[in-house]
């Protein structure tokens, strides 16, 4: 898990963080705000609609920045130059695509956490 969660100060909303990190892939976490927007699971957990946002946005962040940093696992165990996919996606030039030890991307910018999604999407499609 990346730091995003672990720096919630609330302890209710940290663990409702953690169980929606553990529980959800990167699409369900995208699409988390509008599928439960009926507050159940603020009443369920006790935490208000912001909470709620803040531990979704945290959870999101850390599955992706720990997304990127498996990827880049697996690319180098199998030899291949986790950056190429990056590039060819986001249209730049392989050189300047940077992969940092928390997972952020620098692609000629750092890579938003909406355009890490896009880009994670975008690779589970082309290669898996």
């Amino acid at each position: 898990m990346n730091n995003a969660i672990r720096n919630i100060a609330d302890d209710t909303t940290r663990a409702f963080a953690e169980a929606c990190y553990n529980d959800n892939s990167i699409k369900e976490l995208m699409s988390e705000p509008n599928d439960y927007s009926d507050g159940v699971d603020c009443n369920q957990w006790g935490i208000s609609i912001d909470q709620h946002r803040e531990a979704l946005a945290a959870a999101l962040n850390d599955r992706l920045h720990d997304w990127v940093l498996e990827y880049v696992e697996g690319c180098e165990s199998n030899g291949v130059d986790p950056r190429e996919p990056i590039a060819e996606q986001i249209n730049v030039d392989v050189e300047s695509v940077e992969i940092d030890d928390e997972g952020d991307i620098h692609a000629g910018h750092w890579l938003t956490i909406g355009q890490m999604a896009e880009f994670v999407e975008w690779h589970e499609r082309t290669y898996n």
